[in-house]
């Protein structure tokens, strides 16, 4: 038994393929600048203490350790107070004075140039922007998150926004990002490597319902994926995979669905001849158009007043609704265009079409059973 917990401890640790090749992240310019701010405190603690010992020296150890740092303070803050220590009676006294302040306006001067750089820098306004969308990420429950904002992304970013979806987007180009927010509208997004587990953890995947896999790498694809289902086994996974021979290896690692783009692009180019009229019309439902119509999938609540009735017998035709399909929530099974006696049992899920209105109306009417 307890072998095969440690398999199973071991079958858990993963690493990313940069990491076993001692790939470490860039420093960014705000940790160099944490760098520099460091450097100049250390200055600025030197020059105190060989300004109190110097004092100490000049005086030949007739002034106080105490006395010697107060003069030392007030020598490199130029207050302009008078010598609490009669330096002018030394003969190294005054030199010593001037040295000292011709060193502290080198530091001050270091310190102002390195702080109002930074002020006045993009990095700083970045800071703030990444600060704010973290923020706005930490706040979420319940949401998808989005790994990816390329070619493929910006579509499932596009569609969650349309469709009002709590999402957070991991991303390491933080100039796609803002690119992204200024033609869609602002979103909570995270900066970084989203094969890095704390990233992960600041999209909110412990509290996130689902995630959304589509980096151009099937290598990222799959290790990110084994990652989430590692780090929350009730998360709902989808992953994009470019090579078919990777499809099936994400399943298998955890992935709920499992898209390849190049394989539903054959198809709809094939369809385009085969079908043209109903691929015309399915890109109308799946676009904001003047048919004004939405496919929706909608689960019911058990205490919605249609469970144990029969299709008939509901007002669903009435709020301009037609139910394309239902789902029995008993052994799963699909019931294509249901008979007007179909029974319907709580917690199925149902297949609708109608105008967007009354199926956004629909939908906030069993939000209101849950």
């Amino acid at each position: 038994m307890a072998k095969r917990d440690t398999n199973k401890s071991k079958r858990n640790e993963y690493r990313h393929p940069l990491r076993e090749m001692g790939y470490t992240t860039p420093k960014s310019p705000l940790s160099q600048l944490g760098k520099r701010l460091r450097n100049g405190c250390i200055a600025m603690l030197l020059l105190l203490w060989i300004g109190t010992e110097g004092y100490y020296i000049v005086g030949k150890g007739e002034w106080k350790h105490f006395d010697c740092f107060y003069m030392t303070v007030i020598t490199v803050n130029t207050v302009g107070f008078e010598e609490t220590l009669p330096v002018r009676k030394k003969p190294f006294g005054r030199p010593f004075t001037v040295i000292l302040i011709f060193l502290s306006i080198a530091i001050q001067a270091y310190f102002i140039s390195t702080v109002t750089a930074f002020f006045l820098s993009e990095e700083f306004e970045n800071l703030w922007w990444r600060t704010r969308m973290e923020r706005m990420a930490q706040r979420q429950k319940k949401h998808i998150i989005i790994c990816g904002a390329g070619e493929t992304g910006i579509h499932v970013i596009r569609e969650f926004l349309e469709s009002n979806i709590n999402i957070v987007v991991i991303d390491d180009n933080e100039e796609r990002l803002q690119g992204l927010q200024s033609m869609l509208g602002t979103f909570p997004v995270v900066v970084g490597d989203a094969t890095e587990e704390w990233i992960l953890e600041k999209a909110g995947i412990e509290r996130a319902s689902g995630i959304v896999v589509v980096l151009p790498s099937d290598k990222d694809n799959l290790f990110i994926t084994v990652t989430a289902r590692r780090m929350n086994h009730k998360l709902k996974i989808v992953s994009k995979g470019i090579d078919v021979k990777t499809l099936d290896k994400l399943k298998r690692a955890g992935a709920d669905g499992v898209v390849s783009p190049n394989y539903i692009g054959g198809l709809r180019i094939a369809a385009e001849i085969i079908r043209p009229h109903v691929v015309q019309f399915l890109d109308l439902l799946s676009r904001d158009n003047e048919l004004d119509l939405h496919i929706e999938e909608l689960e019911l609540p058990v205490r919605y007043p249609y469970n144990g009735q029969r299709l008939r017998d509901t007002d669903i035709r009435q709020k301009d609704l037609l139910v394309l399909a239902v789902q029995s929530p008993t052994d799963d099974t699909w019931y294509y265009n249901p008979p007007p006696d179909y029974v319907i049992e709580p917690h199925s899920t149902m297949i609708v079409m109608g105008k967007v209105g009354a199926v956004v109306h629909f939908r906030n009417e069993l939000l209101g059973y849950i």
